[in-house]
């Protein structure tokens, strides 16, 4: 299944590794600056306030949908309960 970001820029469900908070992202850790040095970025639309990021094993991906809207549109399931993350 594949997940809008915003723009013109669509994911595979199968290629997320995270899908954060942009307030949460920005408190950087050794790990995270590591990361982003290795990563290549992608920022949707510029123009408009970042509100998610989404990580995959090669991109970082910066976007204007909130990352609750994001999380709910994937229907990602909690492999040990088999419920959704989001209600």
């Amino acid at each position: 299944m594949f997940l809008h970001l915003g723009g013109n820029v669509d994911i595979l469900n199968q290629e997320i590794i995270a899908i954060l908070n942009y307030k949460a992202f920005q408190k950087n850790s050794a790990e995270q600056t590591a990361f982003l040095n290795s990563a290549k970025i992608i920022h949707i639309d510029p123009e408009k306030e970042i509100k998610s990021v989404i990580l995959t094993q090669e991109e970082i991906i910066f976007s204007p949908i909130s990352s609750w809207t994001l999380l709910k549109r994937a229907e990602f399931k909690d492999p040990l309960k088999g419920e959704a993350y989001v209600q």
